[in-house]
């Protein structure tokens, strides 16, 4: 199995029950939602967004954490974070609430220069910020801990380490909250060193500046669902959905980097095919294309695999059991609350999810030269026909 196929694999026993690919699931009438405020306005977003498709609340509640780790003992679903170290200190704050094994990296997001509105010192790159008489803001906690040491010491140059240090406001702050109030009230404070989604939540706070290589360094955010949240259907819809194409697009539009999982990994190339493979092709793509406008919708494509399903399910209880199932894709796949059977929503959401992949420019189209790629890439295995 090649390195694509199996991100794509992965990715299928993920991104399932997404938002507006079935009817809402019936479940708990309410997902609670904990973490930092760095992914917060993303997330809360994303929440809004599936709560209204699904007829649900999503509760997200976010900042630092004493302010909410007390609540999310008694009721956190799913719990989300903005470094990978958070994750270890969420564990020790909620012991035995979730397991760190099962936490999923989401989106990265770049370090940036956060700079006073028109940029008044003149700030270029990173070096400028070793020049004297220049003011640094850092925070010491959280999703942060350790960012301008990693930053400052990439080239191995220690003496830009301690010129960085020496232009640094001590104390630190102590959370990324904290350090926006004090950006906002000392005034004469040149550079705050955050990561970049601070300045597209707060754009009239301050001007950005992408850190030059090789000073640029990302982190994560991650989500993890509870053992309480792995219980209800909703919370795990939900958190395919962060996954999705939608989800996506939503952190995206907050400034992390959200491309699609196969144009990061990249598929491996392949041989082109056949002139009869080849035409193969087209006309299953032609008989997708109800409409005749070149491009096939997730909509167009749906009906074949609903009457797929129909035909798999021989005993008509809406429910396909590994006995009656038919497929290039493991069983599992589909079986996503893993109760052994696999219901409609589920079939068609694993395919909507695979589906959507293959849409590289992120339209909700497939034309047919994704189609195409889809072919060769998966060996005619991960799309509708």
């Amino acid at each position: 199995m090649t390195h694509f196929s199996r991100a794509l694999s992965a990715l299928t026993a993920a991104l399932v029950l997404a938002a507006g690919v079935v009817g809402p699931v019936q479940a708990q009438s309410v997902v609670n939602v904990y973490g930092p405020g760095g992914p917060a306005p993303a997330m809360q977003e994303a929440a809004k967004a599936f709560g209204a498709t699904n007829n649900i609340t999503v509760n997200v509640a976010a900042g630092p954490t004493p302010q909410w780790i007390d609540k999310a003992r008694e009721d956190a679903d799913v719990i989300f974070s903005g470094a990978e170290n958070m994750f270890t200190d969420f564990a020790k704050a909620l012991p035995g609430a979730f397991e760190l094994k099962d936490a999923y990296p989401l989106y990265l997001r770049p370090a940036a220069i956060l700079v006073r509105p028109g940029n008044p010192k003149n700030i270029r790159s990173f070096r400028d910020l070793l020049a004297p008489n220049v003011k640094l803001l850092t925070v010491a906690g959280a999703g942060q801990t350790g960012l301008w040491e990693d930053v400052a010491g990439r080239t191995g140059d220690i003496a830009m380490v301690r010129a960085f240090r020496k232009n640094m406001v001590f104390p630190e702050a102590a959370s990324s909250g904290a350090a926006k109030e004090q950006w906002a009230q000392q005034k004469d404070i040149d550079v705050w060193l955050i990561w970049n989604i601070w300045q597209v939540a707060n754009p009239n706070l301050a001007q950005v500046v992408e850190l030059d290589e090789p000073f640029r360094i990302y982190r994560d955010a991650g989500v993890v669902l509870t053992r309480k949240g792995k219980t209800d259907p909703q919370a795990t819809a939900f958190v395919a959905f962060l996954k999705s194409p939608a989800g996506q697009e939503i952190f995206a539009k907050w400034g992390w980097d959200a491309r699609p999982i196969a144009a990061v990994h990249g598929a491996r190339s392949a041989a082109p095919l056949s002139v009869s493979s080849q035409a193969d092709v087209e006309r299953r793509f032609t008989r997708m294309d109800t409409n005749r406008d070149g491009a096939v919708t997730w909509e167009e494509a749906a009906p074949s695999r609903a009457r797929e399903f129909d035909a798999m399910d021989k005993n008509n209880d809406r429910r396909i059991t590994d006995v009656e199932f038919r497929g290039q894709l493991p069983f599992g796949s589909f079986d996503i609350n893993t109760d052994g059977a696999v219901s409609k929503a589920e079939f068609l959401a694993t395919h909507r999810s695979m589906f959507m992949q293959f849409d590289a420019d992120a339209n909700q189209r497939i034309s047919i030269g994704e189609f195409n790629t889809a072919q060769r890439a998966t060996a005619k295995q991960a799309i509708p026909k």
